[in-house]
């Protein structure tokens, strides 16, 4: 399943980078696969309904069980961020704001920390 994963985030990114070339002001232009695939599994993590599904469908995994689909991103993350392996450091940090007046769900919280932390 990781290079399903792998390979459906690349080419999210491809077509993100695409798209963002289009634009003539901009110049330099860097997408990381991983990153973008991540953050629409937190985004589809806690989102309901439309919000969960639309990021799903971005990923290519609208058919694919939400277990699957994150224990896959999760595995992805550990990949690349293996050191020993790639034989390079590479670290991805996230961080989730939102008004003090507000507290995120307790099982969102539980699941990203398992999934994406």
């Amino acid at each position: 399943f990781l290079n399903v994963v792998a390979d459906r985030s690349a080419i999210l990114a491809f077509n993100l980078y695409q798209v963002m070339a289009k634009d003539k002001g901009l110049e330099n232009i860097l997408v990381s696969p991983v990153v973008v695939a991540s953050s629409l599994g937190l985004v589809s993590l806690g989102g309901k309904d439309t919000t969960a599904s639309q990021a799903k469908a971005l990923l290519s995994a609208s058919k694919l069980n939400d277990d699957y689909l994150h224990s896959g991103l999760s595995e992805l993350l550990t990949d690349v961020s293996n050191a020993t392996a790639r034989n390079v450091t590479w670290k991805l940090g996230s961080r989730l704001y939102g008004p003090s007046s507000i507290s995120f769900a307790e099982d969102f919280v539980q699941n990203s920390k398992k999934h994406y932390n």
